[in-house]
């Protein structure tokens, strides 16, 4: 991992019933999940609930997107680690 970004997978997800979509739901795997190898994991629990990953994207924050992104955790001990 590079010292100065996060990896995310951000899926959207859609729950279908009688073939018509009801919802649409925003699922994000953070860091932790991705560097843990848990996504797929996490994407066959979406799976089983009853929603279809309509969109899946990996993105790659910088050091400025992060700090905005976890900006309510910048006093906690482990902020430094998110870079």
């Amino acid at each position: 991992m590079a010292t100065s970004a996060c990896t995310f997978t951000v899926a959207a997800a859609m729950f279908s019933s009688e073939s018509v979509l009801d919802e649409k739901t925003l699922a994000i795997i953070k860091p932790d999940g991705v560097y843990g190898n848990y996504s797929d994991m996490i994407k066959d629990s979406i799976h089983e609930s009853g929603f279809m990953i309509a969109r899946e994207q990996r993105i790659q924050l910088d050091e400025d997107t992060i700090r905005s992104f976890y900006a309510e955790h910048s006093s906690k001990s482990f902020f430094a680690s998110l870079f």
